[in-house]
């Protein structure tokens, strides 16, 4: 699962062997990026695909040469894109989102990739488009109905993700504590937690620990306290989550979710290992 699984991994705390896995993100899954963290010393690239599959074809099957040729495994995160408004608060959208889901699953189980999708809850509004908006009181309703569906995938594990508020950019669910306990998820449900944005949201990290799901990945990334802008966590602004440096205790898939500032990276990846975090 990804070529550093032992070198990034494998560390001892208190005699117990914690796995942590380091990834990449990659937005158009062009080969420049995974050349750019290939040389990182990266074992994975997050993969962000539209739930709509038939856009992603091509983007897929890039992806899956790529992994061969950098070693490097993919982490999946569908999100709402394409024609139709693909978000769970769209009913109009639930068959292609589940279809797309199954054939995701055959991917990853002919492919050996990571054997997690990260998810947002559900989103009312993409910013800059005419989409259909949906208020909270019906994106939840609506996606009730959808997340019932989603027990028939009980052989992957999702991994919510948290998210800032409404007002920033896009409007979605999972920017409160609440939103995470409406919904009956999946029993192997996992949370996805997001340092930047956590630091645009009103909740803190004592309210994450409160949920009753483990933290099983990171997504790495720091901002201005305004907008979503994905800086590097270094040693300079690591400051900001000494929770965040007591949880790389736990096994966990690191996502350094940067779009910015990626002469930082190398910076931040040998703070990670230091620090755990690996030998």
């Amino acid at each position: 699962m990804g070529k550093n699984l032992q070198k990034c991994g494998s560390s001892i705390k208190n005699n117990v062997k914690h796995t942590i896995m380091i990834g990449g993100l990659s937005n158009n899954g062009i080969e420049k990026e995974f050349e750019f963290w290939a040389a990182h010393d990266v074992d994975f690239i997050m993969l962000s695909v539209a739930y709509d599959f038939f856009l992603n074809r091509e983007k897929i099957s890039e992806a899956l040469r790529l992994k061969d040729k950098y070693s490097l495994n993919l982490l999946i995160h569908p999100r709402p894109d394409g024609n139709i408004f693909q978000t769970p608060a769209n009913i109009e959208a639930h068959s292609i989102m589940l279809d797309s889901l199954d054939k995701i699953r055959d991917i990853i189980y002919q492919n050996g990739l990571i054997n997690k999708l990260i998810l947002h809850l559900s989103s009312c509004r993409l910013p800059g488009n005419n989409f259909r908006t949906f208020s909270e009181e019906e994106a939840i309703s609506n996606s009730l109905l959808f997340y019932k569906h989603l027990r028939q995938f009980d052989d992957l594990t999702f991994v919510f993700e948290n998210v800032y508020p409404p007002g920033i950019g896009w409007e979605e669910l999972g920017y409160v504590p609440e939103h995470f306990s409406i919904f009956n998820l999946p029993k192997n449900s996992e949370f996805c937690l997001d340092t930047g944005h956590l630091k645009l949201s009103t909740m803190n990290m004592s309210d994450i620990f409160r949920l009753p799901y483990k933290i099983t990945c990171l997504h790495l990334h720091s901002n201005n306290g305004r907008s979503d802008q994905h800086i590097p966590l270094t040693r300079q602004n690591f400051h900001e989550w000494r929770e965040v440096e007591e949880i790389l205790t736990y096994d966990k898939y690191i996502v350094l979710e940067v779009k910015n500032e990626l002469d930082k990276v190398k910076n931040t990846i040998e703070y990670i290992k230091k620090n755990q975090i690996a030998p």
